[in-house]
C-alpha cells in the first residue's frame, strides 16, 4: 500500500518519518509540486465577497484532485497484486478558517465523502493560511465574466460528452431556460471542444440565456496517475461555487444510469468503469459536506438517472442539436485521443457506451465509424485487457437483457448500497434499477445481433482480427484474464441478500445425470426427463470438452440451433420451443420449493449468432451409467465457483 503525506498550500512539514509532498498552487511554489489555476468568465468583482470556506473547499478539493493525479496507484495488470492500488494520503492543507475544517464532523465528512468516491484512505489536518489577501493571487481571472444582470435558473457541470450535452440541449432548448454551464478543462484539446460545442449551444439558444465558466487547472511537471477518480469533487466544488454566487442551492451532473450505477461488468477492472463519479450515494455526500460548509441545504441531482445512453442520445437529436453528437467527447483517455487526431480510442468503456448508445438510438448517421480508432464490432483490440474489456461488456449487457429480478439483484451486491440513495421506497427502487438495466441490456444486444445478422458471416469470419467484438461472440477467443479492484472490495451478494432478507438460490447449480433412467437432476430441485433430458444429453460432450480446456466461461462452446434441431431430430423451430419450455418447468420446480427461480441463462444459455450450451457455472457432480462422463470430467463446487467467481 502506498502511503504519502501532502503539505499543502505552504503548509510546514512537522518532521514525522515518512515520504512527503509538497503541492502548492500559484505564486508561493516552483517546480514539481507547483501549479497554476485559470477561472474562465467569472469576473474579480463576483469573486469579491465569496466566503472563506468556499474559497478554502476549491482550494482543498484541488489539493486532493491534483494529489490522486500525482501519486501513482498499481498499474493497469496489477503487477503487484493489488497491493499498492488502495493509497492512504495524509494531507496538511493550509486553509483560512482551521477552525471550521478541524472540527470532528466537517472533517469526518470530508473523509467519507473521498473515500468512497476514491476507494483510498485518506486522513486530514488543517493549518493556518498565512497571510490570505483579500482574494486569491494565485487564480488567474480569464475574460470579463457575465453581464451583472445574468441570473441562470439552472448550474450543469458540463464536459463536452454526450450526457453533459443532452443536459443543457434539455435545460436551454427544451426547457427555455438560461444556465450556467461549468467546466473543468483539463487538456488544451477538452477546452476546445468544450468552447464549440458552447458556441453552438449559445447560436441556438441566444446569446443572452448562457454562460460558460471554465476551470484550468495545471502544473508544472507530469501527470502520472490516470484514473483520476476524484476529478468530480473537483467538478463538483467549481459548480457549488458558481450556484452560490448567483444565489442558488442546485447544481446538476447529467449521466445516464447505467454508468453512474456502475456495476462491474465482469471481475475484471475496466479502466475507469470502477470509479463512482456520479454514483447516487456520491452525489448525497456531496449535498451533506456541502449543505455543512454553505450553511444552506445544497442539491446536487442526476436528472438522468434513469436513462440509457440510447435515452440521452436520442435527448440531443429530439431537441434538433443532433450535428452535435460528433463533435462531443466521451473517451476517458484523451492523450490518446490526440495522438490519433482527436478520434476516440473505441476501446475503453466510455467509448462502447457511447458507440452502443448512438447506434441503439438510431442516430448512427450523425456518426461515422472513423471517429473511432478501433472499430465497434470489427476493429482489432489488443489481447488482454482491450479484448476482454469489450467482451465482458457484450456478456453483461446479454446477462441483464433477460435477467429477472431477484437473479440481477442476487448477482450484484453491491447495487443494495444504491437503493436507499434514489428517493424512492426500496422495493420500486428495486424494480425500477432492474429495468434501467434490461433496457440497456436490449439496446446493446440489438446492435450486436443486427451486425451479426447483416454480415457474410462465412466471408466476414476469414478476415476478422481475432480480438475483434465479432470475432469474439461469435467464438470463444477472448483471454480468460482477470484482474481485481480493490476499492470494490464489499461484502459478498450473497451476505448482502440474507441480511436484508432477500433470497437467493444455491450456487453453483448442480447437474446430475441418470443415464438408465433418462432423467437429468437441476439443483437437486428440478427433474427433467423425455425431451428435456434429451436436450440436456445433446449439449453435455461439449460442457465435458470445456471442463478439460480448463480456460473458464471462454473454453466452453456453442452448439449452433441447426446442429442441436438436427442430434434432437426436430426443426430449429422445435428446439427453441424445448428450451423455453425446458428453462419454464426448471423455473416452475425451483419457485415451488425455493421460493426462487434462476435466470433463463442459468442453465442453458443461448446466443442468437452462436447457439446453445450448458452454463459453465454448472457443476457436473455425478451421472449413473453414464459411457460419456469420465471422473476426470465432474465439476466440484469448488471448480464451479472458480469459474463463476474466478479468483484474482
Amino acid at each position: 500500500m502506498r502511503e504519502l503525506r501532502l503539505l499543502c498550500g505552504g503548509a510546514r512539514s512537522s518532521g514525522r518519518k515518512g515520504p512527503e509532498m509538497a503541492l502548492d498552487i500559484g505564486i508561493r511554489g516552483a517546480g514539481r509540486g507547483a501549479f497554476a489555476m485559470t477561472l474562465h468568465q467569472v469576473s474579480r468583482q463576483m469573486l469579491a465577497n465569496l466566503p472563506d470556506r468556499l474559497w478554502d473547499l476549491l482550494s482543498i478539493a484541488s489539493y486532493i484532485h491534483l494529489a490522486d493525479r500525482m501519486v501513482p496507484r498499481d498499474g493497469p495488470s496489477m503487477p503487484n497484486l493489488g497491493e499498492n492500488w488502495r493509497r492512504t494520503l495524509s494531507f496538511v492543507i493550509a486553509v483560512r478558517d482551521p477552525d471550521f475544517w478541524n472540527l470532528p464532523d466537517v472533517r469526518e465528512s470530508l473523509r467519507k465523502t473521498i473515500g468512497f468516491l476514491s476507494g483510498d484512505r485518506y486522513q486530514f489536518e488543517f493549518v493556518e493560511l498565512a497571510g490570505a489577501p483579500a482574494w486569491q493571487p494565485f487564480l488567474d481571472i480569464a475574460g470579463s465574466g457575465a453581464a451583472p444582470a445574468f441570473q441562470p435558473a439552472e448550474v450543469i457541470l458540463f464536459s463536452g460528452g454526450l450526457d453533459s450535452l443532452a443536459g443543457a440541449v434539455d435545460a436551454l432548448l427544451v426547457k427555455r431556460r438560461k444556465a450556467a454551464l461549468v467546466s473543468y478543462q483539463s487538456a488544451p484539446m477538452v477546452q476546445a471542444i468544450q468552447s464549440r460545442l458552447v458556441e453552438a449551444l449559445r447560436s441556438r439558444a441566444g446569446p443572452d440565456r448562457l454562460v460558460h465558466i471554465g476551470l484550468g487547472l495545471t502544473n508544472a511537471g507530469e501527470m502520472v496517475e490516470p484514473t483520476q477518480r476524484t476529478r468530480s469533487f473537483l467538478f463538483a466544488v467549481l459548480g457549488l461555487l458558481v450556484a452560490r454566487l448567483h444565489g442558488l442551492r442546485e447544481v446538476c451532473f447529467y449521466e445516464n444510469g447505467v454508468v453512474s450505477t456502475n456495476l462491474p461488468l465482469a471481475s475484471h477492472v475496466l479502466g475507469t468503469r470502477a470509479t463512482r463519479t456520479t454514483h447516487p450515494k456520491v452525489l448525497e455526500l456531496y449535498g451533506r459536506l456541502f449543505s455543512r460548509v454553505a450553511e444552506a441545504d445544497i442539491r446536487i441531482r442526476n436528472p438522468f438517472f434513469w436513462d440509457t445512453k440510447a435515452d440521452v442520445v436520442r435527448r440531443i437529436a429530439e431537441g434538433g442539436c443532433g450535428e452535435l453528437i460528433q463533435p462531443s467527447f466521451s473517451c476517458g483517455s484523451t492523450r490518446g485521443a490526440a495522438m490519433t487526431k482527436g478520434r476516440h480510442c473505441g476501446v475503453c468503456t466510455q467509448c462502447l457506451d457511447r458507440r452502443f448508445g448512438i447506434l441503439a438510438a438510431d442516430c448512427g448517421h450523425l456518426e461515422p465509424a472513423s471517429n473511432y480508432a478501433v472499430d465497434l464490432m470489427r476493429g482489432p483490440r489488443k489481447p488482454g485487457i482491450e479484448a476482454v474489456t469489450a467482451e465482458a461488456y457484450v456478456l453483461a449487457a446479454h446477462t441483464w437483457r433477460q435477467s429477472t429480478q431477484e437473479h440481477f439483484l442476487g448477482a450484484h451486491g453491491e447495487a443494495f448500497r444504491l437503493l436507499p440513495h434514489l428517493g424512492l421506497r426500496t422495493d420500486e427502487a428495486a424494480a425500477r434499477l432492474h429495468r434501467l438495466h434490461v433496457r440497456h441490456g436490449q439496446n446493446v444486444m440489438r446492435i450486436v445481433t443486427e451486425t451479426a445478422r447483416t454480415d457474410d458471416v462465412l466471408g466476414e469470419r476469414l478476415d476478422l482480427p481475432d480480438h475483434s467484438l465479432l470475432a469474439m461472440i461469435q467464438g470463444p477467443l477472448a483471454q480468460d484474464v482477470q484482474i481485481r479492484d480493490p476499492a470494490e472490495n464489499e461484502a459478498t451478494p450473497e451476505r448482502q441478500a440474507a441480511d436484508r432478507k432477500i433470497k437467493e438460490l444455491p450456487r453453483p447449480i448442480t447437474l446430475w445425470l441418470d443415464m438408465h433412467r433418462r432423467e437429468a437432476r437441476i439443483g437437486n430441485v428440478a427433474v427433467l426427463q423425455r425431451k428435456h433430458f434429451e436436450l440436456v444429453r445433446k449439449l453435455l460432450p461439449k460442457f465435458q470438452d470445456g471442463i478439460r480446456a480448463q480456460r473458464g466461461s471462454p473454453g466452453f462452446s456453442f452448439m449452433g440451433t441447426k446442429q442441436l434441431a438436427d442430434a434432437m431430430g426436430v426443426t430449429e423451430a422445435t428446439t427453441r420451443q424445448l428450451v423455453r419450455a425446458l428453462r419454464l418447468k426448471i423455473a416452475e420446480q425451483f419457485h415451488q420449493q425455493l421460493g426462487i427461480a434462476p435466470a433463463p441463462d442459468d442453465v442453458i444459455e443461448s446466443v442468437s449468432w452462436a447457439g446453445y450450451r450448458l452454463n459453465p457455472a454448472l457443476a457436473l457432480v455425478g451421472s449413473h451409467e453414464s459411457d460419456q462422463c469420465r471422473s476426470s470430467d465432474l465439476t466440484t463446487p469448488s471448480r464451479a465457483s472458480r469459474l463463476s467467481h474466478p479468483a484474482p
